[in-house]
């Protein structure tokens, strides 16, 4: 297998294109006994241990040689011991030495990088040329060659040659080239991606440079800006990571408690990798950039059968707006007028971006019996905040009243905004979603499972499905005292045909009755 298909599978795998940056700062590795070296050890590998108790990890790990090297010979041999851990719990490492010489002297780099030190792939700089850079080339193994980095100084000689180094990247790749461009100028990064792109021709990219909210350090980079400008530039696969350093290494910083180090890193990681999962996996079936959404104008329509009755109805619909760059989902549910026991009419809506499906504002209307609820979010992502209010009671008694503002970490998703990009995905019995969602006035996560595939018959026919269970906080009639089990058609339209759940006051299936396109 190619560098760059392991490098597919693995970001598919563990749902995330993040590359944690292993590089030690002593003075900001809070271990207070033992040697540096010993430090660095146990503050990497407590990492490791907290990322494996949570079965969280990142899709590649890149340690830079120089912060080994000014340290001590013996801190060379703590690099090769973290280099050999991680990867022993199936973690690939990128070594960072940005190597690069005559021919006899990059055979020797080559060797010392992937055979002694045992990486699956290094930096290489492209300035001596072909003969530097193809003795690092390997069936087995990656390199990322230096394109336009996210440095200051680099506009001293790349903003004339960039291009040109591009196309020779181009020449050289076997199947495991990639290249090194940062992240804090995506006006390039999408520039880039669009003149690689329009030699028909993907390679992965390691994009240094990005910065997590509240961490010290990092170079400014927004992860999201730059899975978008990606997409913008015609990139499809999923063979992008995006390097964070100190802002995962450090993130105890963000709190101020240097004994949680190894839980501060993996909840970094957790924040970083929900911020991206949405963007990075929409890809893999759509390009809404390139493409009408293929939900816009969808009517789906299902009869509500609750305990051997079937009292109501409900319709999923997605609406085009005024505005091309904007789609509204409406999910409504009522109940038939002869259906005395309970008065239903709820309507959730969610005005989301065409592109992204990332949720504007999200208005929840629900009116059920007595209890009635009006809550409204308004998501703004570029100041990072959402304002709330919601407002709930039961006949003439208030529930409860919020009128709040929240900080967003990004990427956040509303409950219809997760589910129908979840239809995006290329799911697999055994998989996890995640999402951080809203819920009330707090970020919660949204956990969606794929159960298994299983055939049953729909108005569509004799259908195979995917079975899910969405792990969600819902409201009134319809909130979950059991789980939520969904059944999503097995193909390119993942339509949901099928929703059994148990509820405050019984059970419910929503079963389809009516596909239609507007």
């Amino acid at each position: 297998m190619s560098y760059t298909s392991m490098l597919e599978s693995r970001i598919e795998a563990c749902k995330n294109p993040v590359c944690f940056g292993l590089d030690p700062v002593l003075s900001l590795i809070p271990v207070e006994s033992g040697t540096s070296e010993d430090k660095i050890r146990k503050f990497y590998f407590d990492i490791l241990e907290e990322f494996l108790k949570r079965n969280i990890a990142p899709a590649v790990v890149k340690p830079n040689s120089a912060y080994y090297e000014c340290i001590s010979i013996d801190a060379m041999w703590v690099l090769a011991e973290i280099i050999a851990t991680y990867r022993k719990e199936g973690i690939p490492v990128i070594l960072d030495a940005k190597r690069g010489d005559i021919g006899k002297s990059s055979e020797a780099y080559s060797r010392a990088a992937f055979d002694v030190y045992g990486a699956d792939a290094v930096t290489v700089s492209p300035w001596m040329g072909s003969d530097s850079v193809k003795p690092f080339l390997r069936e087995e193994n990656g390199i990322y060659v230096l394109l336009r980095t996210s440095n200051k100084g680099a506009a001293d000689f790349q903003d004339n040659v960039y291009k040109d180094v591009a196309q020779k990247i181009l020449e050289w790749d076997n199947g495991g080239v990639g290249a090194v461009v940062g992240a804090t100028n995506v006006h390039e990064l999408r520039e880039i991606a669009n003149y690689i792109s329009s030699q028909k021709k993907e390679i992965p990219f390691l994009i240094p440079g990005v910065s997590i909210p509240g961490v010290p350090g990092g170079q400014g980079g927004d992860a999201r800006e730059v899975i978008s400008a990606l997409r913008e530039g015609g990139f499809k696969k999923n063979i992008h990571v995006l390097n964070s350093s100190s802002g995962l290494s450090y993130a105890w910083q963000a709190s101020g408690k240097p004994s949680r180090y190894a839980s501060a890193c993996a909840d970094a990681l957790e924040r970083l990798a929900s911020s991206l999962f949405a963007l990075v996996f929409c890809l893999l079936f759509i390009s809404f950039s390139h493409a009408k959404s293929p939900f816009a104008g969808e009517v789906l329509d299902y009869s509500i059968g609750w305990n051997f009755i079937t009292p109501g109805k409900a319709r999923l619909h997605v609406k085009e707006t005024k505005n091309e760059n904007e789609l509204e989902i409406v999910s409504r549910a009522w109940n038939h007028s002869w259906f005395k026991v309970l008065t239903v009419d709820d309507t959730i809506s969610s005005v989301v971006s065409a592109d992204s499906l990332l949720p504007k504002v999200f208005h929840q209307r629900i009116h059920e019996g007595s209890y009635k609820r009006n809550a409204l979010t308004v998501y703004d992502f570029s100041a990072r905040k959402a304002s709330i209010k919601d407002t709930a009671g039961k006949g003439s008694e208030l529930k409860h009243q919020i009128d709040t503002v929240i900080t967003l970490n990004g990427g956040e998703r509303c409950i219809l905004s997760a589910f129908y990009l979840a239809r995006t995905f290329k799911l697999e019995p055994g998989d996890t979603a995640y999402f951080d969602a809203i819920g009330g006035k707090k970020l919660y996560k949204l956990k969606v499972i794929v159960h298994k595939r299983e055939t049953i018959n729909t108005v569509l026919g004799k259908k195979t499905c995917l079975v899910i269970e969405p792990v969600i906080q819902g409201d009134g009639l319809f909130k979950a005292k059991g789980k939520l089990t969904i059944w999503l058609t097995d193909d390119e339209e993942r339509i949901p045909v099928l929703m059994k759940s148990a509820v405050a006051i019984g059970s419910f299936a929503a079963t389809l009755t009516s596909v239609a396109r507007e």
